[in-house]
């Protein structure tokens, strides 16, 4: 990768978290496939408390959508989410 293209990726990475912060802009990215509150705690390294305040922070603004089947609540990008990760950080990963 060059040097340029290395450059993109962590200003792509800076745009997204400087819109949404940098813990939900990882929430984000770590939701890209459907994942439990507790899965995106671990992924990203958060409580699981903190993980399900910005989970619902991003659902109540429309970025990510829930499902439940059971006991388990599931969250996913939005189709805003995804739009507002490809125009802002596509190179965001946890």
């Amino acid at each position: 990768m060059s040097a340029e293209a290395g450059g993109r990726r962590e200003e792509g990475k800076e745009r997204l978290a400087r819109v949404v912060g940098r813990t939900r802009a990882r929430v984000l990215a770590a939701v890209r496939e459907p994942l439990t509150t507790e899965q995106v705690a671990q992924v990203v390294g958060t409580a699981i408390s903190t993980t399900s305040a910005h989970l619902n922070a991003l659902a109540r603004d429309g970025l990510v959508t829930r499902r439940r089947e059971r006991r388990l609540v599931y969250y996913e990008l939005s189709d805003r989410g995804r739009s507002l990760i490809e125009l802002l950080g596509d190179e965001y990963t946890v």
